[in-house]
């Protein structure tokens, strides 16, 4: 792949480098020189998982990771955090997730000849996101930082859900247009189908304007806390004034947003398993996240697997929405798709290093 800004897409202008992984985050999980696996299987320090970037971008997101620091020691500590410092986490995972993604492409020299529609400047803060936090008995698993989801073809080519362990954390971060409006009242999209290998199509309906659960259609698995925000900062860009005003005009989108000027939805967060969400509209509000309230997770090997299924879901969703293409082309698609499922079901089938955080297929 071309050498250009992990931010913006574009030629380095004044060039830096972007660590992906951040310093603090390194330090936080134990000796800041230690290696990692990263890619398809290339060992180096975490410190070294950096790639090029403009100056000024770098800038704009240098602020992010010092508040984010403090939000994670916060929940490392069962600590409670504003609603707006939620929303600020869920962008650094964005930025992390396709940050770990390009990459990656780069690492491994684009093994799957994808061609980038998006990078962290155009994806952070985008789409309908989620992240469920689950605990680990300290007992069982020792500081450090942990991916899983990240090393296989199916996200170089649908970089949607991951998870990161930090110390004995887990968060589990999905994030893919318009999946959870629908359910949580939002404008969704109807009968959505892939145009070409960058775009997608779809008409876009008014929101039922209450909570209709599941949430999800995937399984979960139980004993975390579920966090859901649908996101509309797309549309005030690309829709005309008229048919924004028809869709996200509503009070119920206007009430149920955090940020509505940048089209950022509510928090709808579940705590124990049950059917009752709680509501976090203000970014004053403080939310409790205090993972020491919840069962801690014992099969460590299940829900770090557990992230390839959810992918899984997502791929063949998209086999589904490829019925508006050429046979050919169809055709071609599905095979890849169908690809990267069998082989993160071997995955899962399979024996996992977690000293080097590698599959066995």
């Amino acid at each position: 792949m071309e050498k250009i800004c992990i931010f913006c897409g574009n030629k380095p202008q004044d060039k830096t480098n972007e660590h992906v992984i951040p310093q603090w985050l390194i330090e936080l999980t134990g000796n800041p020189g230690r290696k990692a696996n990263f890619a398809l299987n290339k060992q180096f320090a975490f410190s070294s998982f950096k790639f090029p970037a403009c100056n000024i971008c770098n800038n704009k997101f240098s602020g992010m990771e010092g508040a984010v620091k403090h939000i994670i020691i916060n929940l490392l500590n069962g600590q409670p955090i504003k609603a707006m410092d939620l929303n600020l986490l869920l962008d650094w995972l964005d930025k992390v997730r396709i940050g770990i993604w390009l990459g990656n492409l780069y690492l491994d020299k684009n093994p799957t000849n994808v061609d980038p529609n998006y990078h962290i400047n155009t994806r952070v803060g985008q789409r309908d996101r989620m992240l469920v936090i689950y605990k680990y008995h300290p007992m069982l698993i020792n500081n450090g930082i942990q991916f899983s989801g990240t090393n296989l073809p199916s996200f170089h080519i649908m970089p949607t859900a991951f998870t990161l362990r930090i110390n004995n954390i887990v968060l589990m971060n999905i994030s893919v247009t318009k999946f959870l409006s629908h359910k949580l009242g939002f404008p969704y999209i109807k009968e959505q189908k892939i145009k070409d290998a960058k775009t997608t199509s779809g008409i876009l309906e008014k929101g039922l304007e209450r909570v209709k659960k599941p949430i999800v259609s995937f399984p979960l698995i139980s004993g975390g806390i579920e966090v859901y925000q649908p996101m509309f900062g797309r549309e005030i860009e690309f829709m005309d004034d008229e048919d924004y005003s028809l869709l996200y005009g509503t009070d119920y989108v206007k009430e149920n947003s955090l940020d509505y000027g940048k089209g950022a939805g509510c928090f709808f967060i579940n705590k124990k398993d049950t059917d009752t969400f709680s509501i976090y509209k203000d970014k004053e509000d403080l939310i409790d996240l205090n993972c020491n309230t919840i069962q801690p997770i014992y099969d460590y090997e299940k829900l770090m697997k557990h992230i390839l299924v959810i992918q899984n879901h997502f791929l063949e969703q998209n086999i589904s929405n490829l019925y508006n293409l050429p046979k050919d082309r169809r055709n071609t698609l599905k095979a890849g798709l169908k690809s990267c499922i069998l082989i993160n079901k071997k995955a899962i089938k399979s024996k996992v290093d977690w000293k080097t955080n590698m599959i066995s297929l």
